[in-house]
C-alpha cells in the first residue's frame, strides 16, 4: 500500500508523533551540518549542501517545501547551499485512482464523475507533492486538466508547519539563527503553504491574473478556470494545449550542449533535438522568443499589474501554438502594494539608465525602518556589485563565455544583493523577498532558454514603454479630481523630482552617511535651493492644473485672474512644468556627479 494511503487514514496522533521524531531527526543533522562545518568544508565542500538537501527531501512534505523555499534565501544561506536545495525534487508517484475520484466526488457533491466529466483520466498527467492533475472532457466536449489535492496531505502539512514554527520559536533567539531570521522563515513557510493548500485562493487567482493579461498587448495567456467545478480541494480548467517549457528548454539544451561532440550517438541525439526545435519553430515556438516573453510578461505582472505568479518553474508554463506563453499552477502569487511597488519600478529605472546611487536609494527605500547605524559599507558594496553587472551587461553575449553569461544574469544580480543584504544584517519586507525570489527562479529558466537575453535592455524598454502608456492614460482621462494624484506621481517619477528632492534632504542620516561625508556648507546650499525650486515649480503647476476643477468659493479672488488666463492652455501648463522640472533635475543630477 502507498504511503499517501496510508497516511490518509492514519488518526492526527499518529501523524504528530512520526513527523515529530522526523523533524528532530532533521533538526539533528543541521546541527551536525553546524558542528563540521569549519572541518569538513575545505576537504569536502560539498557535504553539508548535500547532506541537508537529503535530510530534507528524504523528509518530504513540509520539510522538502522548507528546502524549497530556502534553495532562493541567498540572503540567509551561502550561495552553495541554496544551489545544492534548489535540486530538491517534487516529483511523486500517483495517489492511486480511487481515493482521488472519492474526494472529487466528496468535493463537487456527485455520486459519480460521469454526472460531470464525459472523460477522465486515471492516470495522472502529472504528481506533486500538494496536488495531482488529470486530464478530463466536459459533457459537452470541452477538454480540461482537474487539479486534485492528493488525500492526507494537509494533515501531514498542518503538523510539520506546526513543528516548525515550535522549532523556530525555541531556537529563534540564539545567536547565528537570530541573524538568520529563522521564525521570520517559519511565518513565510506557513504562508506560502497555507496559499497553495487554498485552492479557493487558487480559483481566485486564475480569474484575476486572466482579466489583468487580457487587458494588456503581451502575448501571454492565463486558462479559463470553472468555478462550479471547482471546490477547496479540487480545481477544473481550461486544458492548455502547446510545447512545456521544462520540455523545450530540456531539448534546446540537448541542441546546444552536444554541439562540438563528434560521437555518432551523442550526434544522433542533438540531431533530433535540432529537428525538434524546428518543428516547433515552424508553429512559432522557439527557446529565444519564449525567454523574451517570459522577461516581458513577468515585468508586466509584476510593475504594471502589480499581482505576478511567484512559482515560475519551467513546468509551470506551456507554449502554446504561435509563441503564446500560458502560466499555469497560481497557487502561489506575489503582490506589492504602492509603496514597494513605486521603490521597485524606480530601482528598475535607474538600474536601466546606469544610475547608481538612485538604484541604491530606491533599495534602501524598500527597507525602511532601517536601523541606526552607518550604511556606508552596505552602499558601497552594493554599488561596485550593480557597476560590475552593469560592465558585464555591456559585453557581448559571443565574446562573454559561459562565465560571463552566468555574471550578465539578472540571476546573478540579485543573488549578490541579497547576499549584501545578508551580510549588512539588514531586512527586505516580505513580499520584497517573493520578489526577488521569482526573479531568481525565473532567470533559471530564462538562461537557459536563451543564454544571451540582455535584461537591462529589456527592463529598459519595458520602463519607457509604460512611462508613455501613463503618460497617454492621463491625457487620455483628461483633468478631474480623480487624476490629481496621477498627475503628482508622472510630475515626480519621470524627471526625478519630488519625492526624490524630498528624500534627498530629509532621509535617515544613517542612509546618507557617506553620500554627505565632504560636502561643503555652501554646496549643500545650492543642493537645498535647486531642490526647493523644483518643489515651487511642481507645486505650482499641480495648483494652476486643479484649481479650475474647484468650487469658485475656494479659489482667493487674487488667483482667480491667472486661472482663467491658464484654463485654455492648461496642458501646455503641466508640460511646461514637468519640462522645467526635468531640466533642474538634470541640474541637480550634474551638480552631485
Amino acid at each position: 500500500m502507498r504511503l499517501a494511503t496510508i497516511v490518509a487514514g492514519l488518526p492526527l496522533p499518529v501523524v504528530l508523533v512520526t513527523r515529530s521524531v522526523r523533524a528532530a531527526l532533521v533538526l539533528m543533522g543541521v546541527a551536525f551540518i553546524r558542528l563540521t562545518e569549519g572541518l569538513l568544508h575545505r576537504r569536502y565542500p560539498a557535504f553539508g549542501p548535500r547532506f541537508l538537501r537529503w535530510q530534507l527531501e528524504s523528509a518530504g512534505a513540509g520539510f522538502a517545501k522548507i528546502g524549497q523555499l530556502l534553495a532562493h534565501r541567498h540572503d540567509v544561506l551561502p550561495d552553495r547551499y541554496c544551489v545544492e536545495l534548489a535540486s530538491i525534487l517534487d516529483d511523486l508517484p500517483g495517489v492511486p485512482t480511487p481515493l482521488i475520484t472519492r474526494r472529487i466526488q466528496r468535493d463537487l457533491r456527485v455520486t459519480s464523475l460521469d454526472q460531470i466529466f464525459a472523460e477522465f483520466e486515471e492516470a495522472p498527467l502529472s504528481a506533486a507533492s500538494i496536488a495531482q492533475v488529470h486530464r478530463a472532457v466536459l459533457l459537452d466536449g470541452t477538454p480540461v486538466v482537474v487539479k486534485v489535492m492528493r488525500p492526507g496531505i494537509e494533515k501531514r502539512f498542518r503538523v510539520d508547519l506546526a513543528i516548525a514554527g515550535t522549532f523556530a520559536r525555541l531556537i529563534g533567539t540564539q545567536g547565528t539563527f537570530r541573524r538568520m531570521g529563522v521564525r521570520s522563515l517559519a511565518t513565510e513557510l506557513r504562508q506560502l503553504t497555507y496559499e497553495e493548500l487554498d485552492f479557493t485562493r487558487e480559483v481566485r487567482n486564475f480569474r484575476q491574473l486572466r482579466q489583468r493579461m487580457l487587458s494588456d498587448d503581451i502575448d501571454h495567456y492565463c486558462p479559463v478556470v470553472y468555478p462550479e467545478l471547482s471546490a477547496p480541494t479540487v480545481i477544473t480548467m481550461e486544458e492548455i494545449v502547446g510545447v512545456s517549457v521544462k520540455q523545450l528548454m530540456q531539448t534546446s539544451a540537448i541542441a546546444r550542449g552536444f554541439a562540438d561532440d563528434n560521437q555518432d550517438s551523442v550526434s544522433a541525439v542533438r540531431a533530433l533535438a535540432i529537428e525538434q526545435l524546428a518543428r516547433w519553430a515552424d508553429d512559432g515556438i522557439t527557446p529565444e522568443r519564449t525567454a523574451r516573453v517570459m522577461v516581458r510578461s513577468f515585468l508586466e505582472q509584476a510593475m504594471r499589474h502589480r499581482l505576478f505568479h511567484a512559482d515560475p518553474h519551467a513546468a509551470n508554463m506551456i507554449v502554446m501554438k504561435g509563441g503564446t506563453l500560458a502560466w499555469i499552477d497560481l497557487g502561489m502569487m506575489g503582490w506589492l502594494d504602492e509603496r514597494l511597488w513605486a521603490n521597485e519600478f524606480r530601482m528598475r529605472a535607474a538600474i536601466a539608465d546606469g544610475r547608481l546611487d538612485a538604484a541604491y536609494r530606491h533599495l534602501l527605500a524598500t527597507m525602511e525602518p532601517l536601523p541606526a547605524r552607518d550604511l556606508s559599507s552596505f552602499e558601497a558594496e552594493f554599488k561596485r556589485i550593480l557597476r560590475d553587472w552593469l560592465a558585464d551587461v555591456e559585453q557581448p553575449s559571443l565574446e562573454a563565455g559561459n562565465l560571463g553569461i552566468a555574471r550578465r544574469s539578472n540571476f546573478h544580480l540579485f543573488t549578490q544583493t541579497l547576499g549584501a543584504v545578508r551580510r549588512a544584517g539588514l531586512r527586505l519586507p516580505a513580499p520584497l523577498v517573493r520578489l526577488y525570489r521569482t526573479i531568481i527562479i525565473g532567470d533559471m529558466v530564462v538562461l537557459q532558454l536563451d543564454p544571451s537575453v540582455n535584461w537591462q535592455s529589456l527592463i529598459r524598454d519595458f520602463v519607457s514603454d509604460d512611462r508613455l502608456r501613463q503618460t497617454v492614460e492621463l491625457c487620455e482621462r483628461g483633468p478631474s479630481l480623480a487624476n490629481a494624484q496621477a498627475v503628482i506621481e508622472l510630475a515626480v517619477e519621470g524627471p526625478g523630482l519630488l519625492v526624490e528632492a524630498a528624500r534627498r534632504f530629509h532621509e535617515q542620516p544613517s542612509a546618507t552617511h557617506a553620500q554627505t561625508r565632504g560636502i561643503s556648507r555652501s554646496e549643500r546650499a545650492v543642493r537645498r535651493l535647486i531642490g526647493h525650486a523644483k518643489l515651487a515649480v511642481i507645486a505650482s503647476t499641480i495648483v494652476l492644473f486643479i484649481a479650475p476643477l474647484l468650487p469658485p468659493s475656494w479659489i482667493p479672488a487674487f488667483l482667480s485672474p491667472v486661472i482663467e488666463a491658464t484654463r485654455p492652455v492648461i496642458w501646455w501648463v503641466l508640460g511646461g512644468g514637468l519640462l522645467v522640472t526635468w531640466l533642474l533635475g538634470q541640474v541637480q543630477e550634474e551638480f552631485e556627479d
